[in-house]
């Protein structure tokens, strides 16, 4: 329930730099997608288990 009666609405933007080409103009559920199987950028993801799995290692924060 909004406080007060008042709703707010808060926009998120990404710089996705050279990769917004691939993104095209909005980013939807498709353009999410290909930012992380198409390119190599802070949103990618790596091609394998095995390149996840080290990746993830490099963070011992969140691997296990």
């Amino acid at each position: 329930m909004p406080m007060f009666g008042l709703g707010l609405t808060v926009r998120h933007y990404a710089d996705l730099g050279a990769d917004r080409a691939v993104v095209g103009e909005t980013l939807d559920a498709a353009g999410w997608d290909a930012v992380r199987v198409e390119t190599a950028g802070a949103y990618s993801l790596p091609p394998t288990r095995e390149a996840l799995e080290a990746k993830a290692a490099e963070f011992p924060d969140i691997s296990k």
